[in-house]
């Protein structure tokens, strides 16, 4: 127990960044040391003295510990930048865990701590930094911006909160076309109030006309007529809130036509109306689908070369970098035209880039996978993105649960530059993992696994084999593809695989084998430390390894149940024949099997949710296009069951075992 006294000027408390952080940051501190956390007073223990330094190079701050004088000097460019300090201070140092917003870790006050001299510097590697939340997908915080309450107003803010702890300073949504805006804008006003008090700048994006999922559409054809003036008041009444900038999508929908090439001049006033006007900055979206990089802005329609002020957000998907060969994603052979575009603008405009921690329906987290490659790819891609010198770096998030805020975790600590007496933490992909796991033996496994799934899902490019069958795959004919898909579908192999094409894919088939014997082996050993570690069973710690191994138990389980489904159609392949033989039915009983198995780990994890089950598995419309929230296709492993029953049933169209509503996702609803 110590009593702390914190040092700091009258000028810098009276700044709503200070007053507003330090009810939080003085709350945690009270939790470690269980004494007494004073401001400016004369009898202490520990003092911390915080000042602006703006002679710290390039470091945003400083902590400075000398052990005789029992200070801690916490020297930041800025005031938000003290906030920094503080919180990463409490993490780096005392060993916080801001897992969640919903979930802190508090250590055990160790008094080892300050018996000797430490220095801690940071610096953040892009101006901003945060997160882009995708609510046009059923996520939790979809439900907390749109169904306004007082009990979401408080999640919202206890994620603001949170993103300061993580050292983000930016995060934005997408607006939806159901909101009632005049309820909306007072509601959204509180939170980005709120966040302007911690430090934090919000967006809003919007679409100019995109048809899909009920995004927010700035054009009504009821009001083509006189376009302008409807656009100049649908913005005024949106910028009431005081949004810090405007994304806007300028395509109807994906692999639909983009509108910056039909009428680009409206598109010209629109954006000078929101930049000139309003005073807010505009960032064009640029999504992964190649074609609608070819006009980036309407200057490029109009031969205004040059006088176009708007910045770009640009995109890539899945757990694949900038560098990956990402198996047919969005029908893209590499992401290298993204790196181009922002190599071009970026000395010349704002540019963001905005890659996900998680992907949507049948790809990941709703399979579900945890796909250790993220790691790898967001830790590369900031590496790159870095020697770019961009603006900013906005992750795409579709969910807390099935891991996706441990990559959200890992992804905020590789937006920062830290070292701890003189020695870089987080250098390599896995560091902030083997933060949160200390047990070398643990991390060791964890190593294992990460190497393994890197090469055989990325490198032997298998990836798209486990993945769950989107209901497009059987659309005769739509014909674009959204995620990586395997050469040979399953009704592909059950109908028309030739002798040939067999002999390539039961090699690919033994692949898999060997990947999920590593995975399997990699598994025991991990339960078996975990038996023998000394770890409270009751802490977060073990908890958190406990929800690792079973994520990747249901990876492994995946892996097997494909293969039983993949043999099912290889011992179905009859011509003309829709029953399928015993020795099918055998593997599919095999699949099922492991489907159920796959059901008992699931059924664990959702014991640890963070928040309530009604907002990340509940079914029910809401304001999205979709009739449940987003988690629910894994929670029912409902495209494992999907692949069964349509070899058993030899049923291969879009509209078995329908989960989505196609009219109300097409916008026709």
């Amino acid at each position: 127990m110590l009593n702390v006294n914190i040092s700091i000027s009258k000028n810098l408390m009276d700044l709503n960044v200070i007053r507003s952080n330090f009810e939080d940051i003085i709350g945690l501190l009270k939790k470690y040391f269980i004494g007494d956390i004073s401001i400016n007073d004369e009898k202490w223990d520990l003092l911390i003295k915080a000042v602006i330094n703006n002679n710290l190079n390039d470091q945003n701050f400083i902590v400075n510990y000398d052990k005789e004088d029992k200070t801690i000097n916490i020297e930041a460019q800025t005031p938000v930048d003290i906030v920094y300090g503080f919180y990463f201070f409490m993490s780096e140092i005392l060993g916080f865990v801001y897992l969640h917003p919903e979930e802190l870790i508090v250590p055990e006050f160790n008094s080892e701590i300050f018996s000797k001299d430490f220095i801690l510097e940071a610096k953040s590697l892009f101006a901003s930094r945060g997160f882009h939340l995708h609510t046009l997908h059923p996520i939790e915080m979809t439900h907390f911006l749109f169904d306004m309450t007082d009990e979401h107003k408080n999640y919202m803010k206890n994620y603001i909160t949170h993103l300061v702890r993580l050292g983000q300073n930016t995060f934005q949504f997408y607006l939806l076309e159901r909101t009632n805006l005049r309820k909306f804008i007072p509601y959204i006003i509180e939170i980005i109030e709120y966040a302007h008090e911690k430090g934090v700048r919000v967006g809003v994006m919007l679409s100019l006309y995109r048809i899909q999922q009920y995004s927010y559409k700035l054009l009504k054809l009821s009001h083509l007529h006189n376009i302008n003036e409807y656009v100049k008041s649908q913005i005024d009444h949106l910028l009431k809130a005081p949004f810090d900038y405007v994304v806007l999508e300028t395509p109807i929908g994906e692999f639909l036509p983009d509108l910056m090439r039909l009428i680009p001049n409206t598109i010209k006033k629109i954006e000078d109306y929101i930049i000139y006007k309003k005073n807010v900055p505009l960032y064009y979206s640029k999504h992964i689908v190649k074609k609608d990089h070819v006009i980036m802005e309407p200057a490029d329609k109009t031969k205004q070369q040059g006088s176009s002020k708007a910045n770009f957000l640009f995109r890539t998907v899945m757990c694949f970098s900038l560098l990956d060969d990402p198996l047919g994603a969005y029908e893209n052979e590499d992401f290298s035209f993204v790196y181009r575009e922002m190599e071009q603008y970026k000395d010349k405009r704002g540019v963001y880039f905005w890659p996900t921690s998680a992907y949507w329906v049948s790809f990941d987290n709703s399979v579900p996978l945890f796909l250790f490659p993220y790691f790898r790819a967001r830790f590369t891609d900031i590496q790159l993105c870095k020697e770019l010198n961009i603006n900013g770096h906005v992750l795409f998030s579709s969910g807390f649960e099935w891991g996706g805020f441990l990559i959200e975790l890992a992804a905020a600590s590789y937006t920062w530059e830290v070292k701890r007496n003189g020695v870089k933490l987080y250098c390599d992909p896995m560091g902030f993992l083997k933060k949160l796991i200390k047990d070398e033996r643990l991390c060791e496994v964890l190593e294992n696994i990460y190497n393994s799934s890197n090469e055989y899902l990325l490198s032997r490019k298998l990836l798209a084999h486990i993945a769950g069958e989107d209901p497009f795959i059987d659309f005769p004919v739509f014909k674009h593809t959204f995620q990586p898909r395997p050469k040979f579908t399953i009704k592909y192999i059950r109908h028309k695989i030739r002798a040939d094409e067999l002999k390539s894919f039961i090699k690919l088939m033994g692949n898999l084998k060997i990947y999920a014997e590593e995975l399997a082996n990699n598994l025991k050993s991990f339960k078996d430390l975990l038996s023998i570690i000394n770890i409270n069973k009751k802490s977060a710690e073990y908890k958190l390894c406990d929800e690792i191994y079973n994520y990747i138990s249901v990876l492994n389980l995946r892996i097997l149940h494909k293969i039983n489904i993949y043999y099912a159609a290889i011992y179905g392949r009859l011509k003309n024949q829709k029953r399928l033989p015993f020795k099918s039915k055998r593997y599919l009983v095999r699949a099922k099997r492991c489907r159920l198995k796959a059901l008992t780990f699931i059924e664990k994890v959702t014991e640890n949710f963070r928040y309530k089950d009604e907002y990340i598995h509940g079914q029910g419309e809401n304001k999205t296009a979709y009739e449940f929230s987003y988690f629910y296709p894994a929670l029912v492993l409902f495209f494992w069951e999907r692949e069964e029953r349509k070899l058993l049933h030899n049923c291969f169209n879009p509209f078995f075992m329908k989960l989505w509503n196609f009219l109300k996702i097409l916008g026709l609803k």
